[in-house]
């Protein structure tokens, strides 16, 4: 699992980042003409500059972590491919491998099973928004709180349904951390400002 979150989080990092800086130079210049004390050309400008990288370290910072959440959830959706490409029996096998208990090796009923994999379909829509949203949070920036306020959503029905029918604490717990710990940073991280790192020569 930790070797899971590096690689994760190696691809957050490594996925190039879109933005320009112009509202940086702006910021500059805006805090350079409008401060009464400042003569242009003094030292004004280098504490201004200095306030804004110690800025903007903190939104990149914020950027990232959002970047990491959205693909870490899109890559948990992504585990019920198998359950997707082969019948019940093979993914019962690969739950009962990586430790989850009372998997039955059967679904009772054959539609049972159709409404199982359209289900775990739905979920892999949702991680392939959550990856594509993570990819790049800025220019997707209008679904990010859905994802995250639909994330939480999931929690209470996990919950609920997983105490009613006395499911395991694994994979309960984890489900419900998987739900009530991403969904509200994402929500919290969405709203709030943030900024990429993005290389811009100034000429």
């Amino acid at each position: 699992m930790a070797q899971l979150f590096t690689w994760i989080w190696a691809l957050a990092l490594s996925i190039p980042q879109y933005g320009t800086a112009e509202s940086q130079v702006t910021l500059e210049v805006t805090g350079l003409l409008c401060n009464p004390n400042c003569r242009i050309g003094e030292e004004c400008g280098v504490r201004i500059s200095i306030g804004r990288m110690e800025k903007e370290k903190i939104m990149n910072a914020r950027y990232r972590l959002l970047r990491f959440l959205l693909i870490f959830v899109g890559c948990v959706n992504f585990v019920a491919v198998p359950a997707v490409l082969t019948p019940w029996e093979s993914s019962a096998s690969i739950l009962t491998y990586l430790g989850v208990k009372g998997v039955p090796g059967s679904v009772s009923h054959p539609i049972m099973e159709y409404w199982l994999v359209v289900m775990i379909a739905f979920s892999l829509v949702v991680g392939y928004l959550f990856l594509v949203a993570g990819i790049n949070p800025t220019r997707h920036r209008g679904i990010v709180s859905i994802l995250g306020y639909g994330w939480i959503f999931i929690g209470p029905i996990v919950g609920w349904h997983g105490l009613r029918l006395q499911i395991p604490p694994y994979p309960l717990y984890a489900d419900l951390g998987l739900c009530l710990i991403p969904g509200p940073l994402i929500v919290w991280l969405a709203r709030g400002r943030y900024c990429q790192d993005a290389r811009v020569d100034r000429h």
